[in-house]
């Protein structure tokens, strides 16, 4: 509020070329978005997502991300495995590895097991061993994950990934005290 804004190193923001004006006369905002304006129960949003200001009229800049997403990726990664010490970022690697391999191998127990349903004799019993072997090693690469503590380490990598997203679009707020030129929107009188 009442400060420029300054993008992150890197990234590159397009401030659009005119402000709009915005009366925050209860004091505070909310930000979210549009699924949750009057909403009883919110979807999107939560109580951290509020703040209070000063009742007044805002003159509102708006910032728009036009980042590279690619870029904007690899940034928030980088940033999210920081919230693992080093040696916490090999094993959560190794254990992702280990849940892929699991995947793969329930996956391939599920294949072999139908395609030896379908064959007959011999060559459909053999199948069915291997369909049960190929479970088994499934099942084993799942639960050395989770005995080693993947969910946890997951959990709150994704954390640190979902918070290290910079935003789409950034609002700016300076107070002025009385509407901008140009008219403005009552949003009291459109929820009604």
């Amino acid at each position: 509020m009442d400060e420029p804004y300054v993008p992150p190193p890197a990234q590159r923001f397009e401030t659009m070329g005119r402000e709009f004006g915005l009366n925050l006369g209860s004091g505070t905002a909310l930000v979210g978005g549009c699924e949750d304006f009057r909403n009883p129960r919110p979807q999107i949003t939560f109580a951290a997502d509020r703040f209070h200001v000063e009742p007044s009229w805002y003159r509102v800049q708006v910032h728009l991300n036009r980042t590279d997403p690619e870029l904007l990726e690899r940034l928030a990664h980088r940033e999210a495995e920081t919230a693992l010490s080093e040696e916490e970022n090999v094993r959560y690697r190794q254990l992702g590895k280990d849940q892929h391999r699991a995947l793969f191998l329930g996956l391939g127990a599920l294949g072999t097991a139908i395609l030896s349903g379908v064959i007959r004799g011999t060559a459909g019993v053999m199948g069915g061993g291997v369909a049960v072997l190929l479970a088994g090693a499934a099942f084993a690469f799942a639960r050395r994950a989770k005995k080693a503590g993947y969910d946890s380490l997951h959990a709150r990598y994704q954390t640190a990934l979902a918070a290290a997203h910079e935003p789409d679009v950034v609002l700016v707020l300076h107070r002025t005290g009385e509407p901008i030129p140009g008219g403005s929107v009552d949003l009291e009188a459109t929820a009604s």
